[in-house]
């Protein structure tokens, strides 16, 4: 960078060591450098890398407003880094843009590819679910809770969660079917038990 002030791109990678470090060890030193370093580079090497980098970089110190702005920018270049919607999915959600955040969330898969670790699968397809509530659509939410389980069979709790989001929806027939697969699989699941309990007197009306 010293040797060649001018290659935008000798700070890029300068900015993604200070944020590396920044993270590992909670150094503020460290992501101002980073910060100061992608805030240069993104003035003449505006690529999706570099404003995905400067968004992290923000997240990390807590401007989520700025940072959702910066994400939001490095989507629409090409070639889009794919970690870009990933990030903007956190400053979406910490700002409370629910819609936002669960579209990122939604557009990162898509552009990753199939994952075929079912535990990251579980945990994407439940912050779906948890989105989707947060924007008062039970019943979407309960679709993703659902997917969710299908990667995490021994997880009753997800396929409580489903029951809670149908019953939420109004379709109690579903919620009973989810509740007594949630109650096979660990009898003493507290949301299920507790949701058995909301619909028993139902079954007798």
């Amino acid at each position: 960078a010293e040797r060649h002030p001018d290659y935008p791109y000798a700070y890029v990678a300068l900015g993604r060591v200070w944020r590396e470090i920044a993270q590992s060890r909670n150094d503020r030193v460290a992501l101002s450098k980073a910060l100061g370093a992608l805030e240069g580079a993104v003035g003449s090497d505006n690529s999706s890398e570099a404003l995905t980098l400067f968004g992290r970089a923000l997240l990390l110190a807590q401007d989520d407003a700025t940072a959702e702005r910066i994400l939001q920018d490095a989507t629409t270049k090409k070639p889009v880094e794919p970690l870009a919607y990933f990030y903007l999915a956190d400053a979406a959600e910490r700002l409370g843009h629910y819609p936002v955040a669960r579209q990122a969330l939604l557009d990162y898969a898509v552009l990753r590819g199939d994952d075929d670790e079912p535990r990251r699968r579980s945990a994407e397809a439940a912050r779906l679910g948890d989105l989707s509530l947060k924007m008062q659509e039970p019943a979407a939410a309960a679709t993703y809770f659902l997917k969710a389980a299908d990667h995490s069979a021994s997880d009753a709790t997800l396929l409580a969660r489903a029951a809670d989001a149908q019953l939420r929806a109004g379709d109690r027939n579903a919620a009973r079917a989810t509740i007594t697969n949630a109650l096979e699989k660990d009898p003493n699941n507290p949301l299920a038990l507790a949701l058995a309990r909301r619909l028993i007197p139902a079954r007798h009306r």
